[in-house]
This record gives C-alpha cells, sequence and structure tokens, in this order.
C-alpha cells in the first residue's frame, strides 16, 4: 500500500479496476486500500474474499477505502 502513496498497515490494496465496473462506477480506483467491508476490518485479501462470500454483491457491499486523499466509505451493489 505504501508504495501507491497510501500509508496503510493492512487491506487490501486495490490494483486494477475494470472501466464501467461496479467497482469504477462506485467510485474505487488503483492505488486505494479497502480497510473495511460491512464494517468489519480488512487484513488483507482473504478477508475481502470472505466479505463477499458472506454478503453477496447484489445485496450490497459498504467498503471503507483509504487513499492518499484520505478515507472514506464506498457502497458496491451489483444487480442480480
Amino acid at each position: 500500500a505504501e508504495s501507491l502513496g497510501v500509508k496503510a498497515e493492512k487491506g487490501a490494496a486495490i490494483t486494477q479496476v475494470e472501466p464501467g465496473s461496479p467497482a469504477a462506477l462506485a467510485g474505487l480506483d488503483t492505488g486505494m486500500v479497502i480497510i473495511e467491508a460491512n464494517r468489519k476490518p480488512i487484513a488483507g485479501v482473504d478477508d475481502l474474499r470472505k466479505a463477499i462470500q458472506e454478503q453477496p454483491l447484489s445485496k450490497g457491499l459498504l467498503l471503507r477505502v483509504q487513499s492518499a486523499a484520505g478515507t472514506r466509505y464506498v457502497a458496491i451493489r451489483v444487480a442480480e
């Protein structure tokens, strides 16, 4: 994360966002780090996968992301 200019001790770094995807439409971008999913801490990619399995994206997922500009919440939802 620090190599991306983000100071986050834990989390899942976003390294690629597909243009037009739900992530892109929600404002996620490369260089951001996901530090919470549905208000649960994310230590790494495995935690993020677990959060997505517990709460399908069709029901929505609240992410807390950290970027060089600061921290904010982003909601992602995918139509079924």
